[in-house]
């Protein structure tokens, strides 16, 4: 038995509307005694199409133009776009914000900014694909 499973609906003047009610009660019907039910908004992430796409279109021809590692590459970017300071135990700590936590709006959007900082410090680097990504 599955302990807890994600189920997706809309809230339509108040109330839950499950897109898959059918499954929702066979879950329940397993279950027995207390749970915790949480709701949230639903948040769209990015595909593993464009988790590939990032990786080969703009972190690969960075890699083989400066030598410097595929994840060395992106924690600096990371650090360069997705700052986030934060104060614990009265010590203020820089540190990046994952990609995984990103909308697939906002993880185009840093890729973008990835992608610009790039042609700007090495302008012989041809990058391609973006423009399908921007519809």
């Amino acid at each position: 038995m599955r302990k807890s499973a994600t189920f997706y609906g809309r809230i339509v003047d108040g109330i839950l509307k499950l897109g898959n009610l059918k499954s929702f009660n066979s879950f329940l019907a397993d279950m027995s005694g207390n749970v915790q039910v949480t709701v949230e908004p639903f948040r769209d992430t990015r595909s593993t199409q464009l988790n590939r796409w990032y990786w080969v279109a703009i972190i690969t021809p960075i890699e083989d133009f400066t030598g410097h590692e595929k994840e060395e590459i992106h924690a600096f970017f990371k650090t360069l776009f997705l700052k986030h300071r934060f104060e614990m135990g009265g010590v203020v700590q820089d540190t990046a914000q994952s990609t995984t936590v990103l909308s697939t709006e906002e993880f185009l959007a840093y890729a973008e900014k990835c992608r610009v900082w790039a042609i700007e410090h090495f302008p012989k680097i041809v990058f391609e694909g973006f423009e399908e990504y921007q519809k």
